[in-house]
């Protein structure tokens, strides 16, 4: 440990200087010297002196140079009284154990500085990044291009009239600079393969969006969820589920309003009335609302 190793340079200090003890200033450069050595192993003898032995010498004889002056500052008139052993050890350890203090904070960072720089540099936590919008219209495009390539191939019927429908109302959103609108799209455009699917025999069930964000699975669930002083039950997907079920908020779509993001549903869109779908009947229903909203704009 620190402080025995120190006790044991500073006797080492003591006896070369041949006093019964050391001059306050003297005791505090011995123990600064010492915690300047390489720390010794566990297990070390600390009864061994860490100082080198010209270090122990100099100190030795800085002290004995130093006897007739270090005294305390009484009135020149007065005699002086001599320092005391205990009085001299108790100042000199005092102000060593300050400077030691000073120099081990300098080398090694004072407490919770490095801590408090980094929360001065880190700044606020950067808002959600809103979806590529691009990245958002090339699915779109993608999937009503599959779409389109497959209406050939449906029957006549309720279903090829919905896939139509939702063709017909995707394709003037993709041209759209609005983030909703090119989402809108890619909802419309699956929505029309699977009426295509359904058709053909390979699903059974219509499209039905996560009311929350439309990109994530399925809503093959429902969940109570609270608009203003209204509760209703919406579909969701199974990780929007859980999310509810434990008490946490769902991830949702969202969108820039004066400054920051809100859910996409606190807007006054076609979208937040249909929950992109999730709110209405059927297709054909939201097929309609989207089509009458773009003409009255």
């Amino acid at each position: 440990m620190f402080s025995l190793q120190s006790s044991t340079d500073s006797e080492a200090v003591t006896r070369a200087s041949g006093d019964a003890s050391l001059a306050p200033s003297v005791a505090v450069e011995a123990v600064l010297q010492t915690a300047l050595q390489p720390a010794q192993s566990e297990g070390s003898d600390y009864d061994e002196v860490s100082l080198p032995e010209s270090v122990v010498e100099e100190l030795g004889e800085r002290d004995r140079s130093l006897e007739p002056y270090e005294r305390p500052g009484l009135d020149d008139d007065e005699p002086q009284e001599p320092w005391g052993t205990g009085k001299r050890w108790m100042v000199g350890v005092a102000v060593g154990a300050g400077l030691l203090a000073v120099l081990l904070q300098t080398l090694w960072g004072w407490p919770g500085w490095r801590r408090r720089t980094g929360d001065r540099s880190a700044g606020p936590l950067p808002a959600p990044a809103l979806p590529a919008i691009e990245q958002r219209r090339e699915e779109a495009t993608t999937q009503l291009t599959a779409l389109a390539e497959s209406l050939p191939a449906v029957p006549a019927g309720e279903r090829l009239d919905r896939a139509t429908l939702a063709r017909e109302a995707a394709e003037p959103l993709l041209r759209s600079d609005d983030l909703l609108d090119v989402t809108g799209a890619l909802v419309l455009a699956r929505a029309g393969r699977r009426e295509v699917a359904i058709a053909l025999g390979r699903a059974r069930a219509p499209y039905r969006v996560c009311f929350f964000d439309p990109t994530h699975a399925t809503g093959s669930q429902r969940a109570a969820w609270r608009f203003g002083d209204t509760e209703v039950e919406v579909p969701v997907c199974r990780t929007c589920r859980r999310a509810i079920a434990s008490g946490r908020a769902p991830e949702t779509l969202r969108v820039p309003h004066r400054g920051r993001l809100r859910p996409y549903y606190e807007d006054d869109s076609v979208w937040a009335e249909t929950g992109f779908g999730s709110l209405t009947s059927d297709l054909s229903d939201l097929a309609a609302r989207v089509a009458a909203e773009r003409r009255s704009r």
